[in-house]
C-alpha cells in the first residue's frame, strides 16, 4: 500500500466564498500545503488547504466583518 498522500489540484474550486487559484511556493509550510485564492470581494490571500477542505477557511475575512457590522446594527436598534 502507498503510504504517501496524494496532491489533489483545487485549482478552479470553489470553498465557500473563495476561488482557489494556484498552489504556493513553497507548497508547504508548516506540513500544510497552501493556496492562492480570490475571494468575491476582490481580494486575493494565501490559505491553507486543511482550513479550505474542512470548511473553517470559508471568505478572505471580509464575511466575518460584515457579519460584525449586521450585530453591531442590530444592537444598535
Amino acid at each position: 500500500m502507498n503510504d504517501e498522500i496524494e496532491d489533489v489540484d483545487l485549482s478552479g474550486s470553489w470553498f465557500g466564498n473563495l476561488r482557489v487559484l494556484r498552489p504556493v511556493a513553497p507548497h508547504y509550510i508548516s506540513g500544510c500545503r497552501r493556496w492562492r485564492v480570490m475571494c468575491f470581494c476582490g481580494l486575493a490571500t494565501e490559505v491553507e488547504e486543511a482550513g479550505l477542505l474542512n470548511g473553517t477557511i470559508t471568505s478572505c475575512g471580509c464575511a466575518v466583518q460584515v457579519k460584525q457590522k449586521r450585530v453591531k446594527l442590530k444592537e444598535a436598534a
